[in-house]
């Protein structure tokens, strides 16, 4: 787990897929989390702000103390944290959009507003066969979720009809059994990339990028993307 950030009051760390961001009852099967990982390298009483599911990469953001924890979850709940994230995903997509659809709080029946825009940064065809189609179109997105459901952006693309590739519980299974069988990817390929807040203690504006994962460059590069777009100046 790379620290990409770090201050008096801050620390942001670059999460691997498939770590937890902290131990829940929900955890049974998982013994990889971020805060015991930091507290590993002695981050003690980090306070976790925001989350990001098990299996998606990228930016993840902790506060030193309770003052500026409690400062940043109300720019979290305020929509005044920027958020972008990256994904590969089934099919064509069209080249921007926004996918207004009220979503059920995980466990309960209750609606919630559930807003996120994406736009279509590069598209290719491949030719590999998956399902009964000979040549397969995948689609690699921006997407930028206004509000912060659980699984929002994985359950939006899915309503879609373009399931983000490796995503198990809202995917194509032909898909993902491809990538795992033939690629040996078997990770949800979504990363959280960008993120863009207003410090609360210094008013300065932080802006911080994510690596992508190797196993998301690989795909990218096997499925003939270009990386100019989508790399870190110096990196690749």
């Amino acid at each position: 787990m790379q620290i990409l950030y770090e201050d008096d009051s801050l620390v942001i760390v670059n999460k691997p897929n498939k770590m937890m961001v902290y131990p829940t009852l929900l955890a049974k099967n998982c013994h990889w989390f971020a805060t015991k990982e930091l507290e590993k390298l002695g981050y003690l009483n980090l306070h976790t702000v925001h989350r990001l599911d098990r299996p998606t990469s990228g930016l993840l953001l902790f506060a030193k103390d309770k003052e500026i924890a409690k400062e940043i979850s109300i720019l979290f709940s305020e929509n005044k944290v920027n958020k972008t994230y990256l994904c590969l995903v089934r099919g064509f997509t069209e080249s921007e959009g926004s996918i207004d659809k009220e979503l059920k709080k995980e466990g309960e029946g209750k609606l919630q507003k559930s807003l996120t825009h994406y736009k279509s940064l590069q598209q290719q065809t491949v030719a590999i066969e998956i399902s009964k189609y000979p040549q397969s179109r995948f689609s690699l997105l921006e997407v930028k979720p206004i509000t912060g459901r659980m699984h929002q952006i994985r359950r939006h693309l899915a309503h879609l009809r373009h399931p983000i590739i490796g995503d198990v519980r809202y995917g194509d299974r032909h898909y993902n059994h491809y990538m795992k069988e033939q690629l040996d990817c078997e990770n949800l390929l979504l990363h959280a990339y960008k993120m863009e807040l207003t410090h609360p203690g210094t008013g300065e504006i932080i802006k911080i990028t994510a690596p992508l994962p190797e196993e998301f460059k690989i795909v990218l590069k096997l499925f003939k993307f270009s990386m100019e777009q989508v790399l870190p100046p110096n990196e690749d």
